[in-house]
């Protein structure tokens, strides 16, 4: 983090729910005007300021602009959807924050009075991020926001979370490293400590959490419940609610648990036959042999979803579903059959030709990041693939880097409690302390499994 950039909110955070990947965006079209009382009342709190790809500022918004249909209706979307929430006041105690006592529209408007609108070859919106706010300009009270915040792809609730995450920087809360998940590793701190001391991810969340115990609108509180989960799991170093560290374990047989290194919890026994199985952005998804796709959201539901990550998968022949291997979604697509891997990516499709590898799963491990695309194959050995699929026609097998494997001894793996629990070449259970001598785990004794991922989870989430 440099010293100007106080903090930044990168994107993964503003689209929690995986709104593009699922292919369902909450946002309509911005076809009407905004009404012109609204607008005023939204321009008397902030003013708003457009910067160029040298960030010099090119245009101040006014009332006139009430037809625009670019960010700048974006962010007053976000405004008026905080101002037109009612007051929610049964809110319970062990819930309430600042951003309850407060309002969001009240926390916004006392820590932002100006608003620009960056361009996406901004440097830092190019780094992924939705919005931010410099050190030096605290007393100033900008808020600088990029496209992405308030794209096509965004919500009016994710874009008002992001807008109060921000502000809660001006504050002088920043970020720390995370210790675990997705975010592990990151070029920039992405995670708050704890929940409870209300940084800017507290914040985001605590809108969510706000909003869901509030609402009566049923799309919009599955919306937000949905991110509250989600947050909590993967954005606090000590997570709320009881929530533990350790395995999402999938058997041969459907059943679904979690394993915390000494209690397992069932938490499904699916009824359709599993093909695969992968988590993105915090939440499971299990492809089943029929051609359709769950969600675990964090509920009892197990949603089916619909939308491009299923239309994928559908493209595949019956005989293809029943030789997968193994699917992983990350900044690519992929999906591992036995002699072949193919991943689609920006509308196209990359296959590479598998000869001598004989394959049994992707190889993920939180560290590598979203973009690495490694299989680990019969013998233990990992195989890196390119990053970029389009590179895959100029790659031989021959070419392929071959990673080290730290638990050669089991097929995927999670840490836990201080040790580490993995799937044998036997389908079994296995945990050890040292990574070189295995037991078997006493609970999952006399059952047989395919995979495991590191989870974080908690039957509290369950039962917001």
């Amino acid at each position: 983090m440099s010293n100007n950039h106080s903090a930044r909110l990168l994107i993964g955070a503003a689209l929690v729910a995986g709104a593009s990947l699922l292919g369902n965006p909450a946002r309509a079209a911005r076809r009407s005007c905004i009404e012109s009382q609204a607008l005023d009342k939204v321009l008397t709190n902030f003013m708003f300021v457009q910067n160029d790809d040298e960030q010099t500022p090119i245009k101040r918004y006014s009332a006139k602009d009430a037809c625009d249909t670019r960010d700048f209706r974006g962010v007053v979307d976000a405004i008026l959807f905080m101002k037109n929430l009612p007051a929610f006041k049964s809110i319970p105690e062990k819930f309430k924050t600042v951003l309850s006592e407060q309002g969001p529209t009240r926390f916004l408007k006392t820590r932002i009075e100006n608003i620009v609108l960056e361009t996406e070859n901004n440097q830092v919106c190019a780094g992924g991020a939705g919005a931010y706010v410099n050190q030096s300009e605290h007393d100033t009270k900008i808020m600088h926001v990029c496209p992405v915040l308030v794209s096509d792809r965004s919500t009016p609730l994710m874009a008002a979370a992001g807008l109060l995450h921000e502000a809660r920087h001006i504050d002088g809360f920043e970020h720390v490293d995370c210790d675990h998940g997705e975010f592990l590793g990151t070029a920039y701190p992405a995670c708050d400590t704890t929940f409870e001391e209300q940084g800017s991810y507290g914040i985001g969340t605590a809108f969510h959490l706000y909003v869901y115990l509030g609402t009566k609108n049923e799309a919009l509180r599955d919306e937000a419940r949905a991110n509250v989960a989600i947050e909590l799991v993967r954005r606090f170093n000590k997570a709320p609610l009881g929530i533990k560290q350790g395995a999402l374990i999938q058997s041969n047989d459907n059943k679904i648990s979690f394993y915390d290194g000494t209690k397992v919890s069932l938490l499904v026994e699916l009824r359709l036959d599993v093909a695969a199985s992968t988590v993105k952005r915090g939440f499971p998804y299990f492809f089943f042999k029929n051609g359709q796709v769950a969600k675990y959201d964090f509920t009892s539901d197990w949603p089916m979803v619909e939308g491009p990550l299923v239309d994928t998968y559908n493209k595949l022949s019956e005989d293809e579903i029943a030789d997968v291997r193994d699917i992983t979604v990350g900044s690519v697509y992929c999906i591992l059959l036995s002699k072949r891997v193919t991943c689609y990516e920006k509308g196209g499709m990359f296959g590479f030709r598998l000869y001598q590898v004989n394959p049994v799963n992707f190889y993920l491990r939180p560290e590598w990041g979203p973009d690495w695309i490694a299989v680990r194959g019969s013998d233990g050995k990992i195989s890196r693939l390119p990053d970029d699929p389009s590179e895959f026609a100029n790659t031989s097998e021959a070419d392929l880097e071959t990673i080290e494997n730290p638990y050669p001894a089991v097929s995927s793996f999670a840490k836990l409690a201080g040790k580490v629990v993995g799937v044998s070449p036997k389908g079994n259970i296995v945990e050890s302390t040292d990574g070189t001598n295995w037991s078997q785990v006493k609970p999952y004794t006399g059952f047989k499994f395919k995979k495991l991922y590191p989870f974080y989870w908690s039957k509290k989430l369950e039962d917001l």
